[in-house]
């Protein structure tokens, strides 16, 4: 991740468009398999990267949708991959809503006990 306003001797600058362009990206792919296929050639490790596409290399894969852990755990406790972020946004508002307005005035309760709260509860629903 990187900003997208140039850098000089003043700072920051204004916004650089040209680096959202879709050629600009293939370069720094580019560039940077060069970058880590030297060192590799160096440290004479055999595998290589390449930066183009399955479709580029004339290999008839489709590229495969990668699941993590936190998603992984969502389907095995029943919620929908698709549904959980809106879900969770939601129940978090209203249940901040409905702890907020039973606590003694002044109290606070961190994100993490309310998270915690909305698992609990989503688990119930299911």
């Amino acid at each position: 991740m990187l900003t997208l306003r140039g850098v000089g001797e003043d700072g920051f600058g204004k916004k650089v468009r040209d680096w959202n362009r879709t050629e600009r990206l293939q370069e720094w792919r580019e560039r940077w398999a060069e970058h880590v296929n030297g060192r590799l050639a160096d440290l004479d490790i055999d595998p290589r990267i390449d930066h183009r596409s399955f479709a580029d290399r004339g290999i008839g894969l489709e590229p495969q949708h990668k699941i993590g852990p936190a998603a992984s755990r969502m389907a095995e406790d029943g919620v929908a991959k698709w549904a959980w972020p809106r879900v969770r946004k939601r129940s978090i508002r209203r249940l901040s809503a409905s702890l907020a307005a039973s606590l003694p005035s002044g109290s606070t309760l961190s994100l993490k006990s309310v998270r915690l709260l909305v698992q609990q509860q989503q688990r119930v629903a299911v």
